[in-house]
Formats: structure tokens, C-alpha cells, sequence
């Protein structure tokens, strides 16, 4: 999937872009359907929390890292 959407958008942010609404679009089915079958509890939340700490952390990184990558290199990487 990667890979086609590198092939379908030359601009690294318009890959970027589409690349962050298929994972968070994929992220929230799978989590309705653990919501759906009871899988959440309480003691998930100290869980949670690291998560997201976690990917704001890696999102503010990653952003940066991106914005100084040629675009020639991240398909190289693909």
C-alpha cells in the first residue's frame, strides 16, 4: 500500500497526507471492533496514556525528520 501511494503521489506531502488518513482510518476500525467485543478495560488507561504520549513524541520527530528528507531518498526507502 505504501508503495502505491508513493507511485500515485509525487509530492512527499501528499503521501504523507494520505498515508496518515489510511492508518488512522485502519487505527479506529480496529479499535470499534475491540470495543465491539469487550476488550477495553480499566486497567488499559496507564496503557493508553504512554501510547499517545508516545506518538506525539514520535509525530513531532517524524515531522521534523520529514521535512529534511529529499523526496528522491523516501522513495528509495519504499
Amino acid at each position: 500500500m505504501y508503495f502505491t501511494f508513493l507511485m500515485l503521489y509525487q509530492d512527499k506531502y501528499k503521501y504523507n497526507a494520505n498515508l496518515q488518513v489510511t492508518v488512522v482510518i485502519t487505527s479506529l476500525f480496529t479499535l470499534l471492533l475491540h470495543g465491539l467485543n469487550g476488550d477495553f478495560d480499566v486497567s488499559l488507561f496507564g496503557y493508553i496514556l504512554a501510547g499517545i504520549l508516545g506518538v506525539f513524541l514520535g509525530t513531532a520527530l517524524g515531522l521534523k525528520w520529514f521535512e529534511n528528507l529529499p523526496a528522491a531518498f523516501i522513495k528509495n526507502l519504499a
